[in-house]
């Protein structure tokens, strides 16, 4: 992560808590760019798909690359 924000220059940090999802944005006010981090506890290797988690991973892959 850092290294991707530092690669970015996104120097701004964004953090959300929602239930066991920590969630940190990396973003650079000059040019919008954006590095994004989810921590999920307790999940293994598994996708969220938002049946048993608040979070549903395509629709977040979606939204990051849709709003560049």
């Amino acid at each position: 992560m850092e290294f991707s924000a530092e690669l970015n220059q996104a120097d701004t940090q964004e953090m959300i808590e929602q239930d066991e999802t920590k969630i940190t944005k990396y973003i650079t006010p000059e040019n919008g760019n954006e590095v994004w981090y989810f921590l999920m506890e307790n999940l293994e290797h598994e996708i969220p798909l938002g049946e048993n988690y608040n979070i549903h991973t395509p629709t977040l892959i979606w939204e990051f690359f849709g709003h560049h």
